[in-house]
């Protein structure tokens, strides 16, 4: 599998676990391997288990980047592909943030409508040009 082969399973997992508050990621990500003969990837369990544990910061930065929208108002596809760039973004420095950015968009494209990918555009463009958020990052 491929890193963006990865990443869309990473995605697809976050929006089942969007559904599933009670599973764990160890849950999630076996249950996928299981339905969609997924391969064994530490990206896809770094991602799962990445999200799950700075879930509120995320959600936090998401709320701070998206003027004029609640999360809540968010599609479950939108919020689990935000989550998934805004993670790359912060905690994995080998995944420069406009490679977040373009496979995020990407990710919209396919599984979401034309506006909602503009939405998740500016939110994460506005993620990836906040010095404050990205400063400790080494691969800026």
């Amino acid at each position: 599998m491929n890193r963006r082969q990865e990443r869309e399973e990473a995605f697809l997992m976050l929006f089942e676990a969007e559904f599933a508050p009670e599973k764990t990621s160890e849950k999630i990500y076996e249950d996928a391997k299981d339905a969609r003969e997924v391969e064994e990837s530490a990206y896809i369990r770094t991602v799962l288990d990445g999200v799950r544990e700075h879930r509120a910061e995320l959600d936090a930065l998401i709320d701070s980047h998206s003027h004029g929208w609640k999360r809540n108002r968010l599609s479950g596809v939108a919020r689990a592909v935000i989550l998934l760039a805004a993670y790359e973004m912060l905690y994995m420095p080998d995944v420069p943030p406009r490679v977040s950015l373009n496979e995020a968009v990407e990710l919209m494209k396919k599984y979401d409508e034309d506006k909602a990918r503009v939405f998740v555009n500016g939110v994460l463009n506005a993620i990836s040009h906040d010095e404050s958020v990205l400063s400790g990052r080494e691969s800026l």
